[in-house]
């Protein structure tokens, strides 16, 4: 469905493989932490669904409060086909997973006939087009721009499309030689019906939890929590980052400064998978585990070793409570908090102070420069005999010293010739 690919205005399209952002005001049903979390453990109902999703769900549930009404064109479509169901079911109602399945083969249904009529971009995309719904319901709008989700409210889904389902509003009007210029609608995304539960690699939660349309974008409030999927050896697992004080994630490199004043060295690219090893780039705190029910579960070793940099600190215990909610047939999701490791410190070996002057004992200045370095990351120690002696008035001297880092191999260094005033660096890096 997409146009061959293009640059327009410097910016290369279409941009199907970027990571994109979805964000929601407190108590929307379209997701939680919880419900993301359980996209990690496999569950497919756990999908992010458009406002259509949401209102067939609550139909087929029994717990429609709309009083039957589904919101948009795809209304008179699906009507029959829900009625259908109803009276299938005996008129009781449907289990929320098995409505929700129901809801994506209506809305499949419903888009696909659009495809064989070729009329998706009449209907989604050509501003010109008469019959064209403002924020149709069947629709799922998200972004590239992370601070662009943050206009729905105070948490961002992140999702990242398997297979191409979208559409890229100012690509579309731009490649079609509509009225709009490129970087109109600023990479917003249509998805029909829902977002499967596959593409959801993430969630953030900040410190404002409301719709901020009328308030502005609201760009630097301050995030709170940050989950990211993380695909190894076959299974999937959810990094808890610490992120307090930072107020965006994944910066695009042509937003706004002012969008992102405390950039983290991950773009929307490289979010998923995330790179490895991890490094400085943002502190785990821990990670989620998809574990069966009553067995023990921890984290692989091999899989702990693939990260440097680990927050002491801890989830808040909301999240904590969230995130153990989640369950999908026997898996339950464990948050199991990593622990940094002790940073490794200097032991002195030896040091000798003239080893190239016969008779010189070896190992002379030992206790000395133990003294000094032993249990620092790093020191700098200067050969001076005011303070280690002179074990060879008079005569040229050098100056060797080993060590190691924990439980690591020896390192030495040398000063050669006369060392009298050499400095010698001395790390665990």
């Amino acid at each position: 469905m997409n146009p061959r690919a293009q640059t327009v205005g410097g910016q290369s399209f279409p941009r199907d493989t970027l990571v994109r952002y979805r964000g929601s005001a407190s108590g929307s049903p379209q997701f939680n932490v919880t419900s993301v979390v359980q996209a990690f453990l496999g569950d497919p109902q756990s999908q992010l669904g458009s406002l259509a999703h949401f209102r067939i769900t609550q139909r087929l549930t029994g717990a429609d409060s709309n009083n039957g009404k589904i919101e948009g064109r795809v209304l008179s479509m699906i009507a029959p086909q829900l009625s259908a169901l109803l009276a299938c079911n005996g008129g009781e109602p449907y289990t929320l997973r098995e409505a929700r399945r129901y809801a994506d083969d209506l809305l499949e249904k419903y888009f696909n006939q659009l495809r064989s009529e070729n009329k998706v971009i009449s209907t989604y995309v050509d501003q010109g087009s008469p019959g064209r719904i403002d924020w149709p319901a069947e629709l799922v709008f998200s972004s590239v721009y992370p601070y662009a989700s943050g206009i729905y409210g105070g948490k961002s889904a992140i999702i990242k499309e398997q297979k191409t389902r979208s559409i890229e509003l100012d690509f579309w009007n731009f490649a079609q030689g509509r009225i709009w210029s490129p970087g109109a609608d600023k990479g917003e995304f249509v998805s029909p019906g829902y977002i499967p539960a596959s593409d959801i690699i993430g969630i953030i939660t900040k410190t404002t939890d409301s719709y901020l349309w009328q308030g502005g974008l609201e760009s630097n409030t301050e995030m709170k929590d940050a989950i990211v999927r993380f695909d190894w050896k076959g299974k999937s697992y959810g990094l808890v980052l610490d992120v307090e004080g930072q107020n965006c994630i994944s910066p695009d490199p042509q937003a706004a400064p002012v969008f992102c004043q405390d950039r983290f060295n991950i773009t929307p690219t490289v979010l998923s998978p995330l790179p490895l090893p991890l490094n400085e780039l943002v502190p785990v705190m821990g990670v989620i585990l998809p574990c069966s029910d009553g067995s023990e579960c921890h984290t692989p070793t091999e899989l702990r070793a693939l990260f440097t940099a680990i927050s002491a600190k801890s989830p808040r215990g909301e999240l904590l409570s969230e995130i153990k909610a989640a369950k999908f047939g026997p898996l339950s999701a464990v948050f199991e908090k990593w622990t940094p490791k002790p940073p490794k410190t200097i032991t002195i070996i030896e040091a000798t102070f003239g080893g190239n002057i016969t008779g010189v004992k070896p190992g002379n200045v030992t206790k000395a420069a133990s003294d000094f370095c032993n249990g620092k990351t790093e020191c700098r120690y200067k050969v001076s005999p005011d303070f280690i002696g002179d074990p060879a008035p008079g005569q040229d001297k050098d100056f060797r010293i080993s060590w190691k880092c924990s439980d690591e191999i020896p390192r030495t260094k040398q000063a050669v010739a006369n060392a009298v005033g050499a400095v010698l660096a001395l790390d665990c890096k």
